[in-house]
């Protein structure tokens, strides 16, 4: 068993509290984006684009959320070096973990790629249908033959979000949890947490995947006690469902 006495040096309380904070920011910039930088972006209804199909507004929506993820990591490195007094290690980034976090992080990635090819192929064979655009492609299809929105796309939804996110739900809120709880008590309720967060209310297939995303993120901070194997997998099923949404784009 791995000493992690190093790991758990947040509350439940402070851990938590934290969070919230990185929630409400988010949703303050949104509400900002929504009600005062989007009506500023030059409606080009007159030239018969509507704004919703507007690439600009797509590539500006990925530049802001980029600069909100920037922000939420600046915030989490001040409190941790500066207020905190802590090191890398406190929020999940242990200086000996690189090689088995990348060797556990992509090994998931290879197992669980077997997986859904397997389970692709039993479902289209029975329904006739291919079941990842039914669970993941959205009614309105991202831009991602925009070569610009699919690079920004590529550094926001597989780099920045996947280690702020891992940072926060992994490197933060679990090990407190865990330490009070339980492993799997502790992996249950911080998918819970991980899914709530997101706020998807789309369906329910939807909220299902964000729950088992938290418990295999949380699985493998478990294994390696890094964030580096859940940074990876997240990433790496970012950058998947870009692909079956380019798909969709392309041959539907």
């Amino acid at each position: 068993m791995k000493n992690r006495d190093s790991a758990v040096q947040w509350g439940i309380s402070e851990a938590l509290i934290l969070a919230v904070i990185i929630i409400i920011l988010e949703l303050s910039f949104q509400r900002l984006w929504r009600l005062s930088i989007l009506p500023q972006i030059p409606d080009l209804s007159e030239r018969g684009i509507h704004a919703n199909e507007n690439i600009l507004v797509d590539i500006l929506s990925l530049l802001y959320i980029l600069l909100v993820r920037i922000t939420d990591f600046t915030l989490i490195v001040f409190y941790v070096f500066r207020v905190k007094k802590g090191s890398w290690n406190t929020i999940g980034i242990p200086a000996r973990s690189f090689r088995e976090g990348i060797r556990w992080g992509v090994g998931t990635c290879l197992v669980f790629g077997i997986l859904v090819i397997a389970a692709e192929t039993i479902y289209a064979l029975i329904y006739s249908e291919n079941l990842l655009r039914v669970l993941l492609v959205p009614s309105k299809l991202p831009p991602f033959t925009n070569i610009k929105y699919l690079l920004l796309f590529l550094i926001v939804g597989g780099i920045a979000a996947p280690i702020v996110e891992e940072i926060v739900f992994r490197g933060i809120i679990y090990p407190p949890i865990r330490s009070k709880i339980g492993v799997i008590s502790g992996i249950t309720l911080n998918a819970i947490i991980f899914a709530a967060a997101h706020g998807i209310i789309e369906n329910y297939s939807v909220i299902v995947i964000r729950f088992i995303g938290g418990v295999i993120f949380s699985f493998l901070y478990e294994k390696t006690n890094s964030i580096l194997a859940p940074v990876i997998v997240h990433g790496i099923g970012n950058i998947a469902i870009v692909g079956v949404v380019l798909g969709q784009a392309l041959f539907s």
